[in-house]
């Protein structure tokens, strides 16, 4: 379970790829590109301070930790906002540096902001985070489920899973030809398109309408969108054109805790602690309807079970 702790922490987030070209041991995070996006979701709770595995490197340092053979290539980008790439396995050694530096600190728990991954001989000796760890073990989750229950505002929503596997989407491509959109950050599910039932609130965004003032009521039955009332629902007339855009085809969980909601879904969909659900076609990842359209829906602190266990309550995941 991710915890959030009653009284103000000391949090030390270990970046281990947001690096700079200046010594950086004991900065407050104050310049990186996921400061703003994390601290809201601690609620002023916790003192958040960066500790990077490339802290005190210069430009020609970096340059030496260049890719060779099959090593895992990392991009970074810097405090000046100039992007290095180098190596993974340049990176290990000083990351579990860094990690004994925080504690030494006093931090409270450490967590590393970085896709992919990491060695088991990574140790701490205090609560140590991996975003991407929740992404697959929820999959699994989804995997096993015969039924998901979304419930948010008094709405209730349940989706038939049967046979159907979950899907990440871990933004880490290493072989030649894989693909996927960035940012990611999400496990997803294509439901049976007949097994979908009940009624649900959309209130993050919607594709074809944006970011929402209000919130979206949407009513299933059989699977297919059978009412959509609320501001800009008469943008989403091509859900209701007929019977293959009508069809709830995907269950997706946001896992990305650096993710934002802003009107742009294929960030939207990856915001941590969400749940969306899309209409339209779902060949691509397990599912059997062709239809016009894909479109997303972001459902803001949902609660969510699988097979009755709850997964998500009010937004915070308990796996």
């Amino acid at each position: 379970m991710f915890k959030r702790y009653p009284t103000p922490q000391t949090v030390w987030m270990s970046c281990g790829f947001e690096g700079s070209s200046s010594s950086l041991s004991r900065r407050r995070l104050t310049c990186t590109d996921v400061t703003g996006d994390i601290l809201p979701i601690f609620q002023g709770k916790i003192e958040l301070i960066e500790r990077g595995a490339l802290d005190g490197l210069t430009r020609e340092d970096i340059a030496r930790f260049a890719p060779r053979g099959d090593d895992y290539v990392l991009v970074s980008r810097l405090c000046d906002g100039s992007s290095v790439t180098f190596g993974e396995s340049y990176t290990v050694d000083r990351l579990q540096n860094g990690i004994c530096e925080l504690e030494r600190g006093g931090a409270a728990a450490i967590m590393v902001f970085c896709t992919g991954r990491f060695p088991e001989t990574l140790t701490s000796r205090v609560p140590m985070i991996f975003p991407c760890d929740l992404l697959h073990k929820t999959v699994p989750l989804l995997t096993a489920a015969s039924e998901a229950v979304i419930e948010k505002d008094g709405c209730r929503l349940t989706l038939a899973l049967a046979g159907r596997d979950g899907v990440p989407s871990p933004g880490v491509y290493r072989e030649k030809g894989k693909s996927g959109n960035l940012p990611s950050g999400e496990a997803y599910i294509a439901p049976l398109e007949d097994g979908s039932n009940g009624e649900m609130i959309i209130d993050g965004s919607m594709v074809g309408v944006g970011k929402l003032r209000t919130p979206l009521h949407v009513t299933v039955r059989e699977g297919r969108l059978r009412a959509i009332t609320g501001e800009g629902s008469e943008k989403l007339g091509i859900l209701t054109a007929n019977e293959r855009n009508s069809t709830l085809g995907e269950l997706g969980i946001g896992t990305n805790m650096a993710a934002i909601l802003n009107g742009i879904i294929l960030e939207d969909e990856k915001v941590y602690g969400t749940v969306h659900i899309a209409f339209g076609t779902n060949t691509s990842f397990g599912g059997t309807n062709k239809a016009d359209c894909h479109m997303d829906g972001i459902i803001l602190k949902p609660t969510l079970y699988l097979d009755g266990r709850k997964i998500i309550d009010h937004g915070e995941f308990l796996v």
